[in-house]
């Protein structure tokens, strides 16, 4: 994982194949995938 930038309930993420926003419902659920997304290996 290269970046990660989280705005309330848009996470987004660059690796190496490229730039990716996700958006979610809550923050709840963007908080839950910023997790997820620094526990992948």
């Amino acid at each position: 994982m290269h970046n990660i930038s989280v705005n309330k309930y848009k996470v987004a993420f660059a690796d190496k194949c490229g730039q990716k926003i996700g958006t979610f419902a809550n923050t709840t659920e963007a908080k839950q995938f910023v997790s997820w997304l620094l526990n992948i290996k």
